[in-house]
């Protein structure tokens, strides 16, 4: 946090300059307290689902469903959540589905291209 600085203008008169105005001494800048690093995340984003579909029309369909999924924030029919859990092996949570889906697209072109 920094000092805090107010402004409050000379005269009724746009055309004149701001001035400046310092806070009173209660809203003095504090000294920084000491900062404790803070704790790594309790779970660790896998780039990879549990399972990556081997079969290309799997993978397409994978990362068709990973993408409706983050688009409609997990909301779909069970059918397709089932879909997704029986291609990759888990439901991912809203947060991992973006890495997940752009995982396997890297992974199909990888397998397209050869």
């Amino acid at each position: 946090m920094g000092m805090q600085v107010l402004f409050k203008r000379a005269s009724a008169s746009p055309a004149r300059a701001l001035q400046r105005v310092e806070p009173p001494p209660t809203q003095q800048a504090r000294p920084a307290r000491e900062q404790r690093p803070s704790a790594p995340p309790l779970a660790v984003v896998p780039e990879l689902p549990p399972r990556v579909p081997e079969d290309i029309e799997e993978l397409e369909e994978a990362v068709c469903l990973l993408g409706a999924y983050c688009k409609a924030n997990g909301r779909m029919k069970a059918v397709h959540l089932e879909t997704i859990k029986l291609l990759v092996g888990a439901l991912p949570r809203l947060q991992d589905a973006p890495s997940w889906k752009s995982a396997l697209k890297k992974r199909r072109s990888v397998l397209v291209h050869t």
